[in-house]
Order: structure tokens, then sequence, then C-alpha cells
């Protein structure tokens, strides 16, 4: 008796990717148990693909105010470029490949998570680690969903879920801005997701989970925005 049952937990399948997108709002540690057992990567990304590219297309009538927003930004730092408001065909390119870049920032995020987890004495595998990353993407991507049309309504590109909302008239590519920017609902939601999935994975507190997961949030994310600032800062000197 007690064999059978060892077989029919060694058995049991992985959930489905709408199981899953369920789940990791309703019962994140049954989520998290599965992606443990069965780390799948290739679903939940192109899934997060999908709500990317429709959130885009939703959006689209807001590009002639971000083009606005970063001309005035150039012009605080003395920058004499004038960018022209991109054209339907070029935004409906962008927004076709915009999958690629998805993909790329999950694989280096993902491999430098996993670097901090070892860092911190983790046993959980890369695969594991990979999995759970991905997962939390899909809790960003279905925000930017659900964002996006409220943007619309809004006629703003601004970050409404984040702190930067407060800032009046801020700088698009402002230091202050960028950072706040970051601090999105959803994306702090899902970095809580990815701090519990590693609190399990490796037998550590959720405390502990939680540390090594915003760690490298704001780690990551300092050092983005300081290499993002760096040619505005070249540029503006050099003038």
């Amino acid at each position: 008796m007690e064999d059978n049952l060892n077989v029919e937990i060694a058995e049991k399948k992985s959930m489905n990717i709408f199981k899953k997108i369920l789940f990791i709002f309703t019962s994140p540690s049954e989520l998290l148990k599965d992606i443990m057992d069965h780390p799948k990567m290739v679903m939940p990304l192109l899934f997060s693909s999908i709500f990317l590219v429709i959130a885009q297309f939703i959006r689209m009538p807001l590009s002639h105010i971000t083009t606005q927003r970063v001309n005035d930004a150039y012009l605080q730092y003395g920058i004499p470029i004038q960018q022209e408001a991109v054209s339907n065909s070029v935004y409906i390119f962008s927004s076709l490949i915009s999958p690629a870049s998805l993909i790329l920032s999950w694989l280096t995020g993902g491999f430098v998570l996993w670097i901090f987890v070892k860092i911190f004495k983790g046993k959980s595998s890369i695969k594991q680690i990979l999995s759970l990353y991905a997962h939390s993407y899909i809790i960003r991507y279905i925000g930017f969903l659900i964002v996006s049309p409220i943007n619309l309504i809004l006629n703003t590109d601004v970050v409404i879920f984040s702190p930067a909302v407060f800032l009046v008239n801020p700088s698009i590519l402002s230091f202050t801005y960028i950072l706040l920017s970051s601090l999105e609902f959803f994306t702090i939601w899902s970095m809580v997701i990815v701090g519990f999935g590693i609190s399990m994975f490796n037998n550590f507190t959720k405390p502990k989970g939680l540390i090594i997961s915003f760690l490298y949030f704001i780690l990551t994310n300092l050092l983005i925005v300081g290499i993002s600032m760096i040619p505005l800062y070249a540029i503006n000197l050099l003038m």
C-alpha cells in the first residue's frame, strides 16, 4: 500500500499553465511545490510574452507622450537631440520582438538570482531558480496588462502603481524617476513570491528567502539605473 502511494506521488503531473496562472494568485504555496518538483520554463515565458505584446498594443496611442517626455528630458540635460514620434509600423514591429528582450532579461536575471542563492549557501538547482523566476514574470506582465488600459484612460505613461506617480512633472530619464518606477506594485509582489520560493526550495526561513529576493532586486535595480544614467552624464560633460 505504501509503495503504491509512493509511486502515485512520484508520477504526479505538473500543473497546466492555466492552473498555474490561477494558483500564483490564489494558492502560491501549491504552485511553488509544483515548481520545485517540476521546474518548467517554456509556458510561463510564452504566456508572459503574450501578455506583454497585448499590453504594448493597448499602449500604442501613448507612444507620442513617451517620445515628448524623452525629448523634454534631453533638453533638461542640455542634449540637442530631437526624437521623432515613433510610427505605428515601427511600434508594432518593436512590440512583436519585445519577447526577445523579456527572455534575455529572464535568463540573465535568473542566473544572477541563482548566484545570490548560492552565496547564502542555498542548495536549489539553477533549473529551479530559473523556473521560479519565469513564473514570477506571470505576475509582472498580467499586472502590466491590467495597468495598460488605466494608463490609456488617464492618457499617461507614468507607472501608476509605483511611487513615481507622486512625482510632479518627473523627467523620464532622471535617476529618481527610473528608480521609483522600478518599485511597481506587481513587480514587488512577484519578488515576494520569489522570496517564498527561495525559502521553500532551500529550507530557509521565509524572512531569509525574502531578504535574498529583495537584496537581489535592490542591488540589480540600482546597478541597472546607474548604468542607464552613465551615457547621459558623459554626453553632458563633453558638451
